[in-house]
């Protein structure tokens, strides 16, 4: 076996182990709102009840899953059923699978490069999201994978690599709905195959982009139809303009550069994040003579290009539906991971392996330093003794006299997955954005 597939089963160990011990010391266990809604359905399917979530409004007291895509919840659901884990941990062990499959797409791609590519993962991005129960890491892996089919596509035209992009998209689709990306990637490729007049390319591309945008309307007027909202939801208008969203914008890019922690309690710390990197770059890729590049710079652009169209799609996005002010690293990540590996991938062409790899190694090390022990003690000192599974236990006891069918006000987020017998409710995102002094005023607005 080739040294470079022993240092990445230590790679992936490393990390597998992190996020198990950061799974367990974290009394949230890296759970969020969102996650919760997902495990919620993950259990739903894992009971037979099918995608269908409790909802006190609806004539049926349940109502279609739609706030996000239906995907990532119907993987944890499968590794559940397979496993016999909770979904708690079957949603941690989709992550190192996922973990395991982009170091294996890694080795089959870059092959003697391969480590250079894993040691990436220990980036803040994509070290921190490997342990949240959140579909962005499995979206990120989506994108891995369907930019290396758009190169394949790039350099053959083949029939095979059309679908494969296609089925890719659907995927990026399911997973979260900012995958319709992929479809407008594949349209600026129909684009440029008319440009170059390849008209077998063009109907080829052409005929994979159709069978994707027909399937992606299809899903979006399901929706419509069930819950009355293409996205599954309300959205709040994106009201903020000019200075607010510019200075938004810069953090959040700010942010993805800084490949040390996502952890941000000031501007400065990414500036000062991204001046340390820059000091490694002078320090590892001085002196490498003429910076001719040795090899196909292709794969490099396409990786970058893909990464930018679909973080500007995201950041497009984020505005629209009205997070002008609350651009969160997560919105952004998998498109900064492209390009970064595209990044890699044009230095590995003029830098000797043995530099980067002692620069990305550093990172590496810095970086888990930062995002997994010193994170670890950060939360412990915060709330000392308590770990998932003491804390799940814990919201468990507190609302487990609450008799069956019971609807339950601003219940602890934990609730959504631990009693699907429950009904929860919260006030509507209008209310939250008005400044009234109690829910009873909501009687009064029209």
């Amino acid at each position: 076996m080739h040294k470079n597939v022993y240092a990445l089963l230590i790679i992936w160990v490393v990390l597998a182990l992190t996020v198990v011990t950061v799974s367990i010391t974290y009394h949230n266990g890296r759970l969020t709102s969102d996650s919760t809604r997902y495990l919620q359905l993950a259990q739903n399917l894992v009971d037979g009840r099918g995608y269908c979530i409790p909802n006190i409004y609806a004539d049926e007291g349940c109502t279609r899953f739609s706030m996000w895509p239906v995907g990532y919840p119907s993987v944890i659901a499968s590794v559940a059923f397979a496993t016999g884990l909770s979904v708690f941990w079957s949603s941690k062990v989709v992550n190192i699978l996922v973990l395991g499959l982009m170091l294996l797409v890694f080795h089959r791609v870059f092959k003697k490069n391969a480590v250079l590519f894993g040691l990436l993962l220990f980036t803040a991005g994509p070290l921190n999201y490997a342990s949240f129960t959140l579909s962005e890491f499995l979206y990120m892996f989506l994108l891995v994978v369907f930019s290396l089919l758009v190169y394949q596509w790039w350099a053959s035209g083949s029939r095979g690599y059309a679908l494969g992009m296609a089925i890719v998209a659907v995927a990026l689709f399911m997973t979260r709905y900012l995958g319709i990306a992929a479809g407008l990637v594949m349209g600026l490729l129909v684009l440029n195959e008319m440009r170059k007049r390849e008209w077998g390319r063009v109907v080829r591309m052409a005929s994979a982009t159709g069978v994707v945008g027909v399937l992606f309307l299809l899903y979006i007027r399901y929706n419509l139809m069930r819950v009355g909202f293409y996205g599954g939801m309300d959205h709040v208008a994106g009201f903020e303009f000019g200075h607010d969203v510019f200075r938004q914008v810069i953090h959040a890019l700010l942010l993805q550069v800084n490949v040390f922690t996502d952890f941000h309690p000031t501007v400065w710390w990414p500036i000062v994040s991204v001046l340390l990197l820059a000091v490694l770059a002078l320090v590892f890729l001085r002196s490498q003579g003429s910076f001719s590049y040795a090899g196909d710079t292709s794969r490099a652009k396409i990786f970058i290009g893909v990464g930018f169209i679909f973080g500007l799609f995201a950041l497009t996005n984020a505005y629209v539906m009205g997070y002008g002010t609350h651009l969160e690293p997560r919105f952004l990540i998998p498109s900064t991971f492209i390009i970064l590996i595209g990044i890699v991938d044009w230095l590995s062409g003029f830098v000797s392996y043995s530099r980067l790899l002692k620069m990305l190694l550093i990172i590496a090390i810095v970086s888990w330093i930062i995002n997994a022990p010193v994170k670890i003690w950060h939360n412990n000192a915060d709330v000392p003794d308590r770990t998932f599974m003491s804390h799940e236990q814990y919201i468990f006891d507190r609302y487990a006299d609450i008799p069956s069918g019971s609807v339950v006000g601003m219940a602890h987020y934990f609730v959504y997955y631990l009693r699907l017998d429950l009904f929860t409710v919260y006030p509507t995102a209008d209310a939250m954005l008005l400044d009234i002094d109690s829910f009873s005023d909501r009687d009064t607005m029209d």
